[in-house]
C-alpha cells in the first residue's frame, strides 16, 4: 500500500523498542592527513586527556575517548569526526 498508513505500517513492523537496541558509544578519530596546523587545540580541549601528539601525529585513545565531541568543534582543520 502506498498510502502513508500504509507506509507507516510496514516501517512499525521493523522498528525497534528502545531496550533491543544496542547503542555503540561514539569514539573520535583522526583524519589520515596529518595537520598542517600546529595548534594542539585538540589536545588541549580534551579533558579526558585522550588525545596525544607521537611523532608530530595526532592520535586517540579509544579507552580514553568518551566521545563527547568538544574536539571535532574545535579542530581548525576539522581533521577530527565521531565514528559509532
Amino acid at each position: 500500500e502506498s498510502s502513508v498508513e500504509g507506509l507507516r505500517g510496514r516501517a512499525l513492523r521493523n522498528m525497534k523498542s528502545f531496550d533491543e537496541m544496542k547503542i555503540e558509544p561514539a569514539i573520535s578519530t583522526v583524519s589520515g592527513t596529518p595537520c598542517s596546523e600546529s595548534c594542539d587545540k585538540c589536545i588541549r580541549s580534551c579533558m579526558y586527556d585522550a588525545i596525544t601528539k607521537e611523532d608530530g601525529e595526532i592520535k586517540v585513545s579509544k579507552d580514553m575517548c568518551t566521545g563527547c565531541g568538544l574536539c571535532t568543534f574545535i579542530c581548525p582543520e576539522g581533521k577530527l569526526k565521531l565514528d559509532w
